[in-house]
Order: structure tokens, then sequence, then C-alpha cells
């Protein structure tokens, strides 16, 4: 085929999923999942992109930039370097990431919850 349409979804809405969900959705396994062999390099060339979406109904205009950007960010590294790790290899980056977004000016939701900041190794998300 020339071109390959899907629409697979690691279910955005609802309920609202978090930058670890969005960092281990992967495109390429999602067309092995609907029986495509996405390790033939034909097929790869045609997975142009994937969104990121955040719906409104989990997010009104004050806490959408809060709620997008870590999501973005995960969404972005997922498909720039196709990582092999999972997202607990990345936090480490995504913490100093949110740190200079602060810093910045732009607002961005927590990478971990407080309690996990202040009790490292335990807490599991």
């Amino acid at each position: 085929p020339s071109a390959i349409r899907c629409r697979e979804s690691t279910s955005c809405c609802p309920p609202y999923i978090g930058w670890q969900k969005v960092y281990e959705n992967k495109p390429l396994s999602m067309l092995q999942a609907l029986g495509v062999d996405s390790k033939k390099e034909e097929v790869r060339k045609l997975v142009l992109g994937q969104e990121a979406t955040l719906w409104t109904e989990q997010a009104d205009d004050q806490v959408i930039d809060q709620r997008l950007w870590p999501r973005a960010a995960a969404m972005a590294e997922r498909l720039w370097s196709d990582p092999a790790e999972s997202w607990k290899a990345a936090e480490h980056r995504f913490l100093h990431h949110r740190e200079r977004l602060v810093a910045r000016g732009i607002p961005a939701d927590s990478i971990e919850p407080q309690w996990c900041l202040q009790n490292q190794g335990y807490c599991y998300l």
C-alpha cells in the first residue's frame, strides 16, 4: 500500500494519562498489533508522525500548559529517538527538563508527586 492509515490510540481520553504512559507509546508496535510488519523499511518510512492530544474535557485554560508540556516532551523523545528503555530511565532527564521549562516561565506539571520526590525509591507510578 502507498500509505497505511490507522487510528490507534493508547486512550488519551478518558482518563487523563500522564507523561509516563505517553512515553511508553510506540507507534511501530501499534502497527504490529494491527498485523503490519513494521520491521520493513518501506513500512517504517510511511510512519510520518504522531500527535500529543489533550482533551479540553480534562483540562481547562488554567491547566492546559501544565499538562501539555510534559506529555509533549515525552512524545517528542519517543518519536525522535525511539529509546529502548522505559520512562523510568528518562525520569531524571524529565525532572531537569521540567525545571528548565519553569525557569523560562512555561508552566509545567511536576514530573513526580512531591511525596515521590521526598521518598526516592518508594514511589511507583
